[in-house]
């Protein structure tokens, strides 16, 4: 389970087990509306025959508090913040982004690197406190599940089947955790939509453990799709009746993430990403890594006509116009995976025909790639903006880089969602 040899006298699996179930999975609640470390109920008004998959936001304004710590382990860095409440406003009390160092990007060496940082952190009193956690986990699976109505009890049990039957659900491996949506009326007959997410079990054991060994308390374990919608809890981020695509680009992966009626609705893993797009430069323009590095960060998808500027003899031996057209191949697998997405949302969720993207909001460290944001627009005819989850959050001047915030904030959504958590 782990490499850590005092792993197995130290925290027996029963323990283990019990300790997961306490923070990431839903046990059986008396109370419908019994508040999860996962997902954050509150009670909604009722709606003819369908309603929002997760509730609105502005539902949810009445119950959020601060204090908590949002601490977001990504892939290539560490992110933490914390927000104060005066009553009338929220304010940045501090933030914290730690990269990993090329050679502990991923390997052997990350565990031990990720316990430095987490202790550096704390050391300088960023980590003192209860901190709700997302961490870099592609494996998980957000699933949305729609069953025949019937009585709860019986509801559970068929939810366990499912999730055994159709996506092979295994206790021994995986952990599970799951909101009761919405009635819907679906082919004539009443149902009950779940979202359901599945995440290995060894996964959130393994980062438990380097969590408290460095004396972190975790109040939540939160996957990342829901931690960077709920950043923009505080601001009217998603427009009614529209569909959005909230795309969080990180490191090694995207998540694409659809909202309509400001309701999350559907999540799903694209591995085009920062590490990726650097890779299909180093590959088509035959370049050393940290060479198509630097050119991504330099050039970005600096061209926009790539198959005119391709034939241009003038310009075709260009090397901006070879990496804009190396990115621009490796994205076409990013823009299909965006349409298949859609197309789930209409035809298996709204169990109606959409008619278009209305709109994209960017996040994570990748989204900055220079023109992104253009070729984005030009590719699906729909506005496309940068993500800012701290624009309703008052920052001090006199004890933050306002300039660097800014650059920041599009990277910082997942960890702000945390701090918005109610838990103390």
């Amino acid at each position: 389970m782990s490499d850590d040899p005092g792993m197995d006298n130290d925290v027996k699996k029963a323990e283990v087990n019990k300790l997961i179930t306490n923070i990431f999975n839903r046990p059986a609640k008396a109370e419908a509306e019994a508040p999860s470390s996962l997902f954050r109920k509150t009670a909604h008004p009722a709606a003819p025959e369908k309603k929002p998959l997760i509730p609105a936001l502005a539902a949810r304004k009445a119950v959020r508090s601060t204090g908590c710590i949002g601490l977001d382990i990504g892939t290539s860095s560490v992110k933490a913040v914390q927000f104060t409440d005066t009553g009338a406003k929220k304010v940045l009390e501090s933030i914290a982004v730690e990269e990993f160092s090329a050679k502990d990007y991923e390997g052997p060496g990350r565990d031990a690197a990720l316990k430095e940082i987490l202790v550096k952190l704390k050391h300088h009193g960023k980590l003192n406190g209860q901190c709700a956690v997302t961490f870099s986990m592609p494996e998980l699976s957000v699933e949305f599940i729609r069953l025949p109505q019937m009585p709860q009890a019986e509801m559970l049990s068929a939810l366990d089947w499912e999730l055994k039957e159709r996506y092979s659900f295994d206790s021994e491996v995986s952990v599970f955790d799951y909101t009761m949506l919405a009635e819907s009326v679906f082919e004539g007959e009443k149902h009950q939509e779940i979202l359901a997410v599945i995440a290995p079990r060894k996964r959130i054991v393994e980062h438990l453990q380097i969590l408290s060994g460095v004396g972190i308390k975790v109040a939540a374990i939160e996957p990342a799709p829901f931690a960077a919608f709920e950043s923009f809890g505080e601001s009217p981020a998603w427009k009614p009746e529209e569909v959005t695509v909230l795309l969080d680009m990180g490191a090694k992966y995207t998540t694409i993430n659809l909202i309509k009626d400001n309701s999350l609705c559907f999540s799903r893993v694209s591995f085009v990403a920062g590490e990726s797009m650097t890779k299909a430069i180093a590959d088509y323009c035959q370049l050393e890594r940290g060479v198509a590095e630097r050119y991504k960060k330099d050039f970005g998808m600096s061209k926009m006509v790539l198959e005119e500027d391709r034939k241009n003899p003038e310009v075709a031996g260009e090397l901006r116009v070879k990496i804009a057209h190396a990115l621009g191949l490796h994205m076409e697998q990013l823009y299909s995976e965006i349409e298949r997405s859609f197309r789930f949302l209409s035809y298996e969720v709204c169990a109606s025909p959409l008619e278009k993207i209305d709109r994209f909001v960017l996040c994570g460290g990748a989204s900055g790639l220079k023109n992104f944001v253009n070729f984005l627009a030009g590719r699906f005819t729909a506005p496309v903006e940068v993500a800012n989850p701290l624009a309703q959050i008052e920052a001090p001047a006199d004890r933050f880089d306002l300039d660097y915030l800014k650059v920041a904030s599009p990277s910082l959504a997942a960890a702000a969602g945390l701090a918005l958590r109610s838990d103390k």
